[in-house]
């Protein structure tokens, strides 16, 4: 396994889902959830975050597989004004 294609396939996944006006899914069951998940060859990724209702602040985990593999994770949580999206 090579973190350099780990590290690819995550910047890849993040322009072509984050980055882009993609469909987000609601999971099933989850409140406030949407998830955007990514696929290339034997790489997959999972994006999933929630929405508090009345709030700005979101938070949400991503998971990339190798192989059917979970491989990594990232937690993330908070705010930014929409007026920086072009730049994330």
């Amino acid at each position: 396994m090579d973190t350099e294609q780990i590290q690819a396939f995550f910047f890849e996944a993040m322009k072509s889902g984050w980055a882009m006006p993609v469909p987000k899914t609601p999971i099933p069951g989850l409140s406030g959830s949407k998830s955007i998940p990514f696929k290339q060859g034997e790489f997959s990724l999972l994006d999933y975050y929630f929405v508090a209702p009345n709030s700005n602040s979101s938070y949400g985990t991503t998971i990339i597989w190798v192989a059917e593999r979970p491989v990594w994770v990232m937690h993330y949580g908070g705010y930014y004004p929409k007026s920086i999206i072009p730049f994330l």
